[in-house]
């Protein structure tokens, strides 16, 4: 028996305030099923997956929650999409956004210049930034910020932790 769709629309509303633990999903979900669905009325079995789905059924409906609010599949595009959401957000912090290019189509676009006045060389030179690798790169300077390097000079100092326990 297919699960409920008042069960399927609470997750996905769940979901959308942004609770996306199953466990935590889970404990909502009952209580909904016990407060609201059977205020009053005899509970069916908690083995009934119609009422009580098990923690797949949960991480499914949360996925597909999930991917239906989703801008698009592809990484780059939903970074970008959000990015934008925050510029309109906070117009006074500044965002600097570059997505990941392959090395292949880095060097199809880099200019390239064809040297006239060398007569024994006929070759093409290829130009590339060394500087840029086309590895993603994402930038954000709050108003915050730039009002204390504004204050305090050009030193900035950055301190920051990766998977310390």
């Amino acid at each position: 028996m297919p699960i409920d769709d008042r069960v399927k629309a609470y997750i996905r509303q769940m979901v959308d305030d942004g609770i996306n633990n199953v466990a935590e999903v889970r404990r909502h979900t009952e209580s909904y099923v016990k407060r609201d669905l059977f205020a009053g009325k005899s509970l069916p079995s908690c083995l009934s997956r119609r009422y009580f789905p098990n923690k797949r059924d949960y991480s499914n409906i949360i996925r597909a929650a999930r991917v239906a609010r989703m801008h698009s599949c592809i990484d780059q595009e939903q970074l970008r999409a959000k990015i934008n959401e925050w510029q309109q957000l906070h117009p006074d912090d500044k965002f600097f956004f570059r997505p990941y290019v392959e090395r292949q189509e880095m060097e199809d676009n880099s200019p390239t210049y064809d040297d006239d006045d060398d007569d024994d060389d006929d070759k093409d030179v290829s130009l590339c930034d060394s500087t840029s690798d086309g590895g993603l790169l994402v930038v954000y300077q709050s108003q915050w910020q730039r009002r204390l390097l504004a204050r305090y000079g050009c030193m900035c100092l950055l301190d920051a932790t990766y998977k310390t326990t």
